[in-house]
Order: C-alpha cells, then sequence, then structure tokens
C-alpha cells in the first residue's frame, strides 16, 4: 500500500507515515529512481500496529513495591 493509504488504516495524516519510515519505526521499501515511491506491506503495517500496544497495567501496590 501506499503512504496515503497507510495513513488512512492508522487515521492519521500523511506526514506521520513519513515521519514514522524516516525514523525507521515503520518498515517500508522504495520503488523506483531517485527517492523512489514509499510502499507498505499489510504485514509490516500490522507488526507496527502491534509494537504500538501499550502494556497492560499493574495494579499500583506492585508498581510502588517494585519501585522503592
Amino acid at each position: 500500500m501506499n503512504v496515503r493509504d497507510a495513513a488512512k488504516r492508522l487515521e492519521v495524516s500523511s506526514s506521520i507515515v513519513y515521519g514514522l519510515c524516516a525514523q525507521g519505526r515503520l518498515p517500508h521499501v522504495r520503488v523506483g529512481l531517485g527517492r523512489g515511491t514509499i510502499r507498505i506491506s499489510e504485514d509490516d503495517l500490522k507488526s507496527f500496529l502491534e509494537t504500538c500496544r501499550p502494556e497492560p497495567r499493574t495494579d499500583r501496590r506492585e508498581w510502588l513495591a517494585r519501585a522503592w
């Protein structure tokens, strides 16, 4: 899929997707001459979304016990 399609799926702007690609956080390939056109695979987009999931919250008392 192209950047515009990925942005629609993530419900963000195209510039966010470009930034994620530039940071190396969203795997992609460039197709064509020069800088090329960015293409993002369905599997890479799904993997990226999995890495964005927050970790389950622990009980505050457990967190405090580990912190001290």
